[in-house]
């Protein structure tokens, strides 16, 4: 008899709160997929090329699930305090019935177990099956091929999920259980109703809305602006304002309804008690709302940006060279490059390769003549200039100090940091650079006499600064080598010179070959870029050829970078960014969803006096689920709508401080894909709107039903 009543009580709860117990499976499937991240075979194929960063993000993993179980933990006392209320008359009779406390909290537990082998019994195959499914079209985008792909199941995993997922289910129902199981029968039979709402002060309602709006408007700017990433003060302040000014518009908004009320004084009956219910849920639950507007923000944000960094990164992802050589023969000067041929042909890899070229990169050295004397001030002087400081005669230092904000500040420091890096400037030779560009299908650069062209790596670039340069140098900029005067050229060059990392130069000269070689002689770096054949990438894949060009380079003295690496590391980027931000915004998004439907639905239950009224003043059913969906709307919608807008001045924020340089400049691009994926989350926001719109007529059906019982 018992163990029946416990799988009666429990199938119920399943049917009666389907939202939360979905929402639960959602969250089993979120934790099991992070926890076996490690065994998928994107994670795999990146630890044979970026094992130390794949590792420092595998050991963030445990912090991240333990940091979501304290969120769960939290939701699951929320929903398990609504649930226990909505079944207190319940335990009450249980009580009056001569039920002992021990076997009520026996029975709890038990049910509770029932309900969590349920939700992992559906939740592990489903998670298991969606892991399957990503492992599987990773390894496809990527190119690693299926003859290398294995099985992503993870017994740690399974268990890491079973483990995490009960422990906070019980946890939280032990908390409840202790306050609830010593309640006396009459107290539990006894209805409990919604707090009354207080009056709100129309002048201070409309200094917290305005003050609201302000502050919102603050951060806003410091985001976009890039203000918020210049140091760890300015992001404080940014999230201190959003955050008030997110509390205070909920504050506010009470006179949002009063403000509608006094615009059409002639609504109707149900319309004015739409109003009054709204009224003093927003009063009573203004903080609340403000945390699960922030939620939805956050996870707005989040997977608006996990899922355009990993769209955008493909979109970016331009290939020109597949290995890059380097040479350190300091003896045979004029044979560089001929022992990488030669190399290659006895390993019989030649006949693999479509092109090989090089490219020279040197450094200019002052001499005691003053022949070669470097002077950067032509373009320090443009670079102050476009930042708005228009006496060029004075110092950097003075130019930093005058500086009217931050991040003009910032913008100045980074061109002292020029200044410094240009006194014994490389320089690189435009024959090998004009290469590059031409395999990219990009037009030559031309140099006449006289010309230069500044170049950097586009992983240093400065976000901000850049621009700054660019503006620069459309105005004219010039510098000066011994008695030399450059003029530089109008573009600003930032294409890769290597593979991946061999060099990495924060500025550079580009200069014609003969300058290049009456600057630095034969005293420069030799970098030999190679591109495999079309026809054998096409048949093998571009990482299956890769890899085994590589394994037969194994048996060489060269030394090498491939493509492999730099796909592998931006790879980690998007791997790193995707699945923490979109696993994050899984999580926030339930737990605001929850949040807000179970709070509506708590205030429903509480409220039943009020639609009682109604019921005896003739209220149809109809027109009271009606106004109760009318209610569900404005209560969803306001905070929703709020996270909406923001979550736009968000993406922008976050590709402001957080891109690397396959990303980088794209800002507008990323920010319209993440646009569209929080459309789709407003999509599926709508249709958790439309359940909690459906219990609540169930809710309501319920109540006409005893109301009619009672007549």
């Amino acid at each position: 008899m018992f163990f029946k009543l416990v799988e009666k009580n429990s199938r119920r709860m399943r049917k009666d709160n389907g939202l939360l117990f979905l929402s639960l499976i959602i969250s089993i499937v979120a934790f099991y997929v992070i926890l076996s991240l490690e065994n998928q075979g994107i994670v795999q194929f990146l630890k044979t090329v970026e094992n130390d960063a794949v590792q420092k993000l595998l050991r963030m993993i445990p912090m991240l699930y333990v940091f979501t179980l304290i969120i769960l933990f939290f939701l699951l006392y929320f929903t398990g305090k609504y649930q226990l209320e909505k079944r207190s008359h319940e335990f009450g009779m249980y009580f009056m019935m001569g039920l002992k406390r021990s076997t009520l909290f026996q029975m709890l537990i038990a049910e509770e177990g029932f309900h969590s082998l349920v939700s992992l019994g559906i939740g592990i195959p489903v998670a298991v099956f969606l892991t399957e499914v990503i492992s599987l079209v990773t390894v496809k985008m990527v190119g690693i091929g299926l003859v290398n792909y294995h099985c992503s199941f993870s017994v740690y995993a399974v268990f890491g999920t079973i483990i995490g997922y009960v422990l906070v289910r019980f946890a939280a129902l032990l908390i409840l259980c202790l306050f609830w199981i010593r309640k006396e029968p009459l107290e539990l039979l006894r209805e409990s109703q919604e707090k009354k709402r207080h009056n709100q002060n129309e002048v201070l309602g409309a200094i917290q809305l305005f003050l609201g709006v302000i502050l919102l408007v603050i951060a806003f700017y410091f985001g976009i602006s890039g203000i918020a990433w210049v140091s760890v003060k300015d992001m404080a302040e940014t999230l201190f304002f959003g955050s008030v000014g997110i509390f205070c518009l909920f504050h506010g908004m009470g006179i949002f309804f009063e403000l509608l009320l006094k615009l059409n004084p002639k609504r109707n009956g149900y319309g004015i008690f739409n109003f009054r219910q709204l009224q003093e849920s927003v009063l009573l639950k203004s903080n609340s709302l403000a945390v699960s507007s922030m939620l939805v923000l956050a996870a707005l944000c989040c997977f608006g940006y996990g899922v355009s960094v990993s769209v955008g990164s493909e979109l970016s992802n331009s290939h020109v060279m597949d290995y890059t050589f380097r040479e350190w023969d300091e003896e045979n000067l004029s044979e560089r490059g001929v022992n990488i041929k030669k190399e290659l042909e006895e390993l019989g890899l030649r006949n693999f390769v479509e092109d090989i070229f090089e490219v020279k990169v040197g450094i200019i050295w002052e001499e005691e003549e003053e022949s070669q004397t470097i002077s950067v001030k032509g373009l320090t002087d443009a670079i102050k200039k476009s930042a708005g400081i228009e006496n060029s005669g004075i110092t950097m230092e003075q130019a930093i100090a005058s500086a009217k904000d931050s991040k003009t500040k910032d913008i100045l420091r980074q061109a002292k940091y020029i200044e410094q890096k240009m006194e014994y400037p490389h320089v690189i030779s435009l024959s090998g650079y004009n290469h590059l560009r031409s395999l990219a299908g990009k037009e030559e650069l031309e140099l006449g006499e006289g010309k230069a062209a500044l170049y950097s790596d586009p992983e240093l670039v400065f976000s901000g600064l850049d621009e700054i340069i660019k503006e620069a140098l459309q105005q004219g900029a010039t510098i000066t080598i011994g008695n030399d005067t450059y003029e530089l050229a109008e573009e600003y060059c930032v294409s890769d010179i290597v593979v991946d990392r061999f060099i990495t130069i924060s500025y550079a000269f580009i200069l014609e070959d003969s300058v290049f070689e009456k600057l630095v002689g034969e005293n420069y770096d030799s970098y030999w870029n190679m591109r495999l054949k079309d026809s054998f990438v096409e048949e093998e894949g571009m990482m299956q050829s890769i890899a085994w060009f590589n394994d037969v380079l194994k048996g060489s003295d060269l030394e090498y970078e491939s493509y492999m690496q730099r796909i592998g590391r931006q790879l980690f980027y998007q791997v790193a960014a995707s699945y923490t931000t979109i696993y994050l915004a899984v999580i926030f998004l339930l737990i605001a969803n929850t949040v807000i439907g179970v709070q509506f639905l708590m205030g429903q239950q509480k409220k039943k006096k009020n639609y009682q009224t109604l019921i005896f003043l003739g209220g149809y059913e109809k027109e009271l689920c009606k106004s109760a969906r009318s209610q569900i709307g404005w209560y969803f919608g306001l905070p929703v709508a709020v996270a909406a807008l923001s979550s736009i001045f968000g993406l922008y924020t976050l590709f402001a401080g957080l891109s690397y340089s396959s990303i980088r400049g794209r800002t507008n691009e990323l920010v319209l894909i993440g646009a569209a994926v929080i459309c789709l989350l407003l999509v599926v926001e709508f249709i958790y709107i439309l359940i909690v719109m459906k219990i609540s007529d169930k809710q309501i059906h319920k109540l006409m039903g005893l109301q009619r019982e009672d007549n």
